[in-house]
């Protein structure tokens, strides 16, 4: 009796081994894996409810901060009317937290893609702003409208008369480079101003019908840079729901009905099919993945790498995913290159720190590639003058729309990170800025490996609108630097 006792035992001991090997080894390796993947798409149940990991995906359980801080200038008559070098204090942060939900979630082509709006809301806290800052404060900023009547000046006029009475209009309308404007104004409750509100009027409609349009007019419905944004959405969104390859879990294929963004010249830069937004990845990643993300606030897209870090937190494992710094260089990316169409050289000691000597007579200059950046310096080319424009430095691109409208931006505008951080020194000494690595880094997305989810990051852009001195245009623009 005893005997079988023991060989009972045993047989039991041995299942629980071979039990505890199955679950050490195969469940972990394989079967588990299967079941996220077989679990883990975006997917609605017959009465058109939503799974759990859906339902997180259709209301992000998170609050996004966006803190914004804004270089005020101090001295905008000295600017204006004596040439004065601007003096900015940098003020901030102005948070303002946002919640976000999917709305017209509509699952199209047997379920394999699915289309929906990201309604987007923000409210305005005081707690976690800076001690000085204050719903109703006034900045002194560029004015938008300012520089849209300056773009329609340089890129759709030819006629002199044209320009005379656009620029007339601009002194009887008062509008300026610089502006005082509410800080809640500027960001998302917009502000009144004279040169918007006429071209928006039925009165200048009615006219540029009866004339032909002669000027095509700024699509700009209201001033600010998310004017009357919030609580509404960032457009159309098709996406694939990860049901016939979970690798396709939430890539994005249309962003108001596009594919390709028309404000980029090359396809590497334009195309934002199967891009992610950064709330939800594709499960188990892996270190050599590259994640595209984008982000309509920027209208463009970002390539992220994994850092090498890993973390955990709030008990979560997570990956660190990051910006390489080419994903702001335009000597790179030629599909990022600011148009300059107003061809000024904002960093004149750029690249050659101002002692470079043009000579294109010089022995060997037809062989010399004057658009490569090594050149550049090459007594053979002119610097960052390449075929008669100014190019600008690295770690800078252009702005390519109105935030998150599919707008083409009416005006140049140039997004960076936080103080043009990616930058060559001579960027940083002309506009006096001191970049940190460690509070301007663009971009860090933590990632659980597992599952997809973001479990923590920050994004930081800056928005630059250039100002400069032209002498044929207003006479406010006459001494500026």
């Amino acid at each position: 009796m005893r005997r079988c006792t023991a060989i009972l035992l045993l047989i039991i001991l041995v299942v629980i081994f071979l039990l505890g090997i199955f679950l050490l080894i195969p469940f972990p390796l394989a079967i588990y894996p299967a079941i996220v993947r077989s679990q883990v798409y975006i997917q609605h149940a017959e009465d058109g409810s939503f799974p759990k990991a859906t339902f997180y995906w259709s209301r992000l359980p998170a609050v996004q901060h966006f803190n914004f801080y804004f270089f005020n200038i101090t001295n905008p008559d000295e600017v204006l009317y004596n040439g004065a070098v601007p003096k900015f204090v940098e003020v901030g942060p102005y948070s303002w937290p946002e919640t976000e939900f999917k709305d017209f979630i509509e699952f199209r082509e047997d379920d394999t893609y699915v289309h929906y709006q990201n309604n987007k809301t923000w409210v305005w806290d005081p707690s976690s702003s800076c001690d000085s800052c204050g719903y109703n404060d006034t900045l002194m900023l560029p004015n938008p409208a300012f520089a849209s009547v300056i773009y329609m000046s340089k890129t759709n006029l030819t006629s002199p008369v044209m320009k005379f009475l656009l620029n007339g209009l601009c002194l009887l309308l008062g509008e300026q480079p610089l502006r005082a404007v509410p800080m809640a104004g500027v960001l998302f409750t917009s502000y009144d101003d004279p040169f918007i509100s006429l071209i928006n009027s039925n009165f200048t409609k009615t006219l540029m019908s009866f004339m032909g349009n002669p000027i095509p007019l700024p699509p700009v419905p209201a001033m600010g840079y998310f004017p009357n944004y919030n609580q509404t959405n960032d457009g159309d969104f098709l996406v694939k729901t990860g049901i016939d390859n979970v690798d396709n879990l939430a890539l994005i294929q249309k962003w108001c009905g596009m594919e390709k963004l028309p404000w980029f010249s090359s396809t590497d830069t334009a195309d934002i099919r199967n891009s992610g937004d950064g709330s939800f990845q594709k499960p188990f990643i892996k270190s050599t993945d590259r994640l595209r993300q984008f982000q309509s606030l920027a209208c463009r897209k970002f390539e992220l790498v994994y850092s090498g870090n890993s973390r955990t937190v709030n008990g979560i494992p997570a990956m660190d995913f990051v910006l390489e710094e080419n994903e702001y260089n335009s000597l790179v990316y030629d599909g990022y290159r600011y148009p300059n169409f107003e061809n000024q050289d904002y960093f004149p000691s750029w690249p050659c720190n101002g002692s470079h000597k043009y000579n294109p007579n010089s022995p060997g200059c037809s062989g010399i590639n004057c658009a490569r950046q090594e050149n550049f310096c090459d007594p053979c080319c002119n610097g960052s003058t390449v075929n008669g424009q100014v190019w600008l430095p690295p770690g800078m691109t252009p702005l390519g729309c109105l935030p998150a409208k599919p707008i083409p931006l009416p005006f140049g505008g140039i997004i960076s990170p936080p103080h043009f951080l990616w930058s060559p020194p001579e960027v940083h000494r002309t506009l006096g800025l001191s970049p940190d690595e460690n509070r301007h880094d663009p971009m860090r997305f933590s990632i659980n490996p597992t599952t997809g989810s973001t479990v923590d990051a920050y994004f930081r852009v800056m928005l630059s609108i250039p100002v400069y001195r032209d002498s044929s245009f207003a006479y406010v623009l006459k001494n500026l630097h």
